[in-house]
């Protein structure tokens, strides 16, 4: 009986040990798409070194939602490139895409965008252009202006 009980409480360890080193590897996938996620905001986030980003805007400060000012876009970076693209696309399409019919789009003109994450970083990108996209529920995202 004391080997039954013996053998039952290995079993019980060894399935908590599983079950702790899936969960291991589930907060490592979890702490790498933080720092993913991270790295995105800060790119967005970076300050303008001085050069004006294009005729859009005619300085290097913009009002932000809440009225107060922020520095423009780097018209260089990842964020620009796939607004850009995204923007080209949609219009081209002439209807609202989804994130993935952007990204497929995109591989289909050769664009790559090296990040891991190309889907995600495509929704994180037109989330944030609130000034020049617009998602709509079920349907994907818009050009501002060009809605029905």
């Amino acid at each position: 009986m004391l080997r039954t009980a013996l053998k039952s409480l290995e079993d019980q360890v060894r399935d908590k040990q599983k079950a702790v080193a899936s969960l291991e590897r589930d907060i490592e996938k979890k702490l790498k798409h933080i720092d993913s996620v991270k790295k995105l905001l800060r790119e967005m986030e970076e300050p303008e070194d001085g050069a004006q980003t294009g005729a859009s805007h005619g300085s290097n400060t913009k009002p932000s939602a809440g009225g107060a000012k922020v520095a423009a876009r780097k018209p260089d970076s990842v964020a620009e490139e796939v607004r850009q693209v995204a923007r080209k696309i949609i219009l081209e399409a002439g209807k609202p895409m989804t994130q993935h019919a952007i990204k497929m789009r995109m591989d289909e003109k050769g664009v790559k965008l090296d990040v891991k994450k190309p889907v995600d970083t495509i929704r994180i990108y037109l989330n944030r252009a609130k000034e020049e996209f617009r998602r709509i529920e079920g349907e994907g995202y818009v050009v501002i202006g060009m809605e029905k």
